[in-house]
C-alpha cells in the first residue's frame, strides 16, 4: 500500500470556472429564458457587453457596472431597431393601405355633421375657433401617439436591456471570478487614497 498526502482540508484547484460555476450557470438560464420573449435581444446584450468591455481595456481603462450596463441597452436597441425595420420591411403595401383606408374612414365617421339651423344664429368667428380647436386636438393625437410608442419602445429596451445585463453580469462573475467592472471601482478607490 502506499501512502497517501496528507490533505489540508483546501479543494484541488478546479477549471477556470472554478467556484462560480452556479453563477455562470444561473446566468445562462436567465439569458435562455429571457431569449424568446425578447426576440434574442437578451443574448446580444452580454455580447454588446463583452465588446465594449475589450474597446475600454484597449484604451488602458476598465468598463464600469454602469457601462456594461448601457452596452446590453445598446445591445437591445440593435434587437429593436432590426425587428422593427424587418416588420416595416415585410408589411405590404396592400397591408398599409387597408390601415389607411381604415383611418380615412374612422376620420370620416369622426367629422362634424351638418349643423342644425339654430346654429345659424351662432357668430361666425366661433366656427373659426371650433376648426382651430379640431387642428389643434389632431396634432395632439398625433404628439400622443409618438409619445405612446417611444415609451413603449423605451420600456421594452430598458426591461430587456436590464434583464441582459444581469444575465451577462452573472456569466461574467462565472468565468472571470469578479463582477465585471469591479475593476474600475477599485482603480477609483485607490487613485483617492494617494
Amino acid at each position: 500500500m502506499e501512502p497517501t498526502p496528507p490533505t489540508t482540508g483546501q479543494a484541488p484547484d478546479q477549471t477556470k470556472f472554478g467556484g462560480h460555476r452556479g453563477a455562470f450557470l444561473g446566468g445562462l438560464v436567465v439569458l435562455l429564458v429571457g431569449s424568446p420573449w425578447s426576440l434574442g435581444a437578451t443574448l446580444l446584450g452580454p455580447l454588446a457587453m463583452a465588446i465594449a468591455s475589450v474597446i475600454w481595456e484597449r484604451r488602458g481603462r476598465r468598463l464600469s457596472a454602469t457601462g456594461h450596463w448601457l452596452a446590453a441597452i445598446c445591445g437591445t436597441t440593435i434587437v429593436y431597431v432590426l425587428f422593427s425595420g424587418i416588420v416595416t420591411k415585410l408589411t405590404s403595401e396592400k397591408s398599409l393601405g387597408h390601415i389607411r383606408q381604415f383611418a380615412d374612414s374612422v376620420q370620416k365617421a369622426a367629422a362634424p355633421q351638418a349643423s342644425p339651423a339654430w346654429s345659424q344664429r351662432i357668430p361666425p368667428d366661433v366656427a373659426t375657433r371650433q376648426d382651430e380647436a379640431r387642428t389643434t386636438y389632431e396634432r395632439a393625437q398625433t404628439v400622443g401617439i409618438a409619445y405612446g410608442l417611444a415609451f413603449g419602445a423605451l420600456l421594452w429596451i430598458g426591461f430587456h436591456g436590464s434583464f441582459a445585463w444581469a444575465g451577462g453580469m452573472l456569466v461574467g462573475y462565472g468565468i472571470n471570478e469578479r463582477w465585471p467592472g469591479r475593476g474600475a471601482e477599485a482603480l477609483r478607490a485607490d487613485s483617492a487614497s494617494t
